[in-house]
């Protein structure tokens, strides 16, 4: 049974799961460390205009994500929890846009509560919503674009639609700003063919002006903006994000044609056995075809659009996920009546998927499957600790199976309290590639405030800003992401091994010397290219050496 109070539940597990734990675990490396330490370049240079990575141009995304950050840090100071609440926020708002789109839609608050439960708990929105990068606001304004477009093609009189349509600009204009024109293509390839099905077009067409005129003044400025202060961003931005990750044969990221298809039957699990009952029970609502029509198209077609693109991140199908949520939700609450077979089964796979998982790990981490090296001896504790997060997850929904209708409520904490707690027993293997600041935050105050510091891999380097509060640390022998800006630079900021070793030379007379570095035991070629320090630490992949400066 429903009750109304148990959307202010939904709110309460919101904050309990989604905001409270966002500063207690260290921030992955590379996107939320590169996330991180942009918005505090841009609140430590008052520069709000061009984007700029450890002092240099990085033009890989426009900047209203960037400002939404530069906001948490300003309120919440330059701690983990202020760098990934911008995201966590930008989710709960989407999960609420689902339940009012729903609600005011079909006038079905039952409806509108399941569908936001599902969105909610969707391993890849829980994910990603807990994770500092841009996809979480992305999808906030993608949401709130498709919610308030379908409203505007309802509108009753002149002034409900020129308001709506104008409100639907404001947010592909807020969409343009956070990721570029990805937002606009998926829009367009999901509403386009809506509105030629449904005999719309010559009302968008007219009505839809409003939305341009709107998208243009919000973009607009700051476009004008970055294309004063630095006159090349928009042709990297346009040539480099856009074209060459759609078509290009050496686009970033690069993945086969159905990547997208297993991505995401596991990007929605639990619901991933009981989706297509729910759906077909969606479709079979004769009363509202033409909504859960618009869902479907907000669905399959950018899927289509994204699978065709070279490029591929399971993060890209976030904005899908919203209209996937409401097809999934409504859907259930008719399986919930009909006490469909289909919710057991969905409870029976999700105790042999968790169950089996942890049976796997146990043989892993005692080599009868495999020589893969698992968890440490001085980790076993951590271990079990992971085997019994898994049968409790197996076991979770098995609690209310007589109580019918409380079923959900379990199947949906699975994979949330797996994430939740997946943090908590990472094997140090992982922490020590992926953690950053657990190394060498334990080694900061051997650091000269005016050291040089260097290092060889691009991917760490954001991690040494945040965590040294510095912009001006330097690439050796490998710049990744950041070529464009490195040849761009005044200064040298990229160095090859027979570089840095004569400047290491020059440079122990004025400073101290910081070589923070990434290389695994097979990597001889990198150590031998590297004079001996005076102090050597390692934790992991993770090495520092240490230059004194000489008397």
């Amino acid at each position: 049974m429903y009750r109304s109070q148990y959307k202010w539940l939904l709110l309460l597990a919101f904050v309990v799961l989604y905001l409270l734990p966002l500063g207690l675990t260290p921030l992955w490396m590379p996107d939320e460390v590169r996330y991180a330490e942009i918005s505090r370049e841009m609140l430590a240079t008052g520069n709000w205009v061009v984007p700029h990575f450890m002092g240099m141009d990085y033009f890989e995304k426009p900047v209203l994500g960037y400002w939404m950050n530069n906001i948490s840090q300003l309120l919440f100071g330059q701690t983990n929890f202020a760098a990934r609440l911008a995201p966590a926020l930008s989710i709960g708002l989407t999960g609420w846009i689902t339940y009012y789109f729903v609600k005011s839609a079909l006038k079905d608050e039952r409806k509108a509560f399941y569908s936001a439960l599902v969105y909610l708990s969707i391993p890849l929105v829980f994910g990603v919503g807990t994770y500092n990068t841009l996809d979480s606001q992305l999808t906030l304004w993608m949401a709130a674009a498709f919610a308030s477009f379908y409203f505007a093609m309802n509108g009753q009189n002149r002034s409900a639609l020129v308001g709506r349509y104008l409100l639907f600009g404001v947010f592909c204009g807020a969409a343009f700003l956070t990721k570029g024109f990805v937002g606009l293509a998926i829009l367009v390839i999901a509403i386009v063919p809506f509105m030629i099905v449904t005999r719309q077009f010559k009302q968008v067409v007219g009505y839809g002006t409003l939305s341009i005129l709107a998208a243009v003044l919000i973009a607009l400025p700051w476009s004008i903006a970055v294309a004063i202060q630095a006159p090349d961003y928009w042709n990297f931005f346009f040539w480099n994000e856009n074209i060459r990750r759609f078509e290009s044969n050496n686009a970033q990221h690069l993945a086969p044609f159905w990547y997208y298809i297993p991505t995401l039957l596991l990007a929605v699990f639990p619901w991933t056995v009981l989706a297509p009952h729910a759906i077909a029970r969606s479709f079979a609502d004769k009363d509202n075809k033409r909504f859960f029509l618009y869902q479907a198209c907000c669905v399959v077609l950018p899927f289509i659009l994204l699978s065709i693109a070279r490029g591929k991140l399971a993060t890209y199908i976030m904005p899908l996920m919203m209209p996937l949520a409401i097809l999934i939700g409504c859907g259930l609450v008719e399986l919930i009546k009909q006490k469909h077979v289909i919710i057991k089964w969905s409870v029976w796979i999700n105790l042999l998927a968790f169950s089996g998982i942890a049976l796997v790990l146990v043989l892993v981490q005692y080599q009868v499957l495999g020589k893969v090296e698992g968890y440490q001896a001085e980790e076993i504790y951590t271990f079990w600790f992971a085997i019994g997060v898994f049968f409790f997850c197996a076991l979770l929904p098995l609690l209310p199976m007589k109580k019918f209708s409380r079923v959900p409520f379990f199947l949906a904490g699975t994979s949330v309290a797996l994430l939740l707690l997946l943090p908590f027993f990472l094997p140090m293997k992982v922490v020590n590639n992926k953690h950053p600041e657990v190394f060498y935050e334990q080694h900061i105050s051997l650091i000269d405030q005016d050291a040089w510091v260097i290092t060889n891999y691009p991917g760490l380097i954001g991690g040494l800003g945040w965590i040294l509060d510095r912009s001006d640390i330097d690439l050796l022998e490998s710049y990744g992401e950041l070529e464009y800006g490195v040849k761009r630079s005044e200064q040298q900021r990229y160095f090859r091994y027979d570089e840095f070793r004569e400047q290491l030379k020059k440079r122990q007379h004025s400073q101290q010397v910081v070589l923070a570095f990434y290389a695994n035991p097979t990597d001889a070629h990198v150590f031998k290219e590297l004079p001996a320090p005076a102090q050597q630490y390692q934790g992991g992949n993770f090495h520092l050496y240490i230059y004194p400066k000489l008397p």
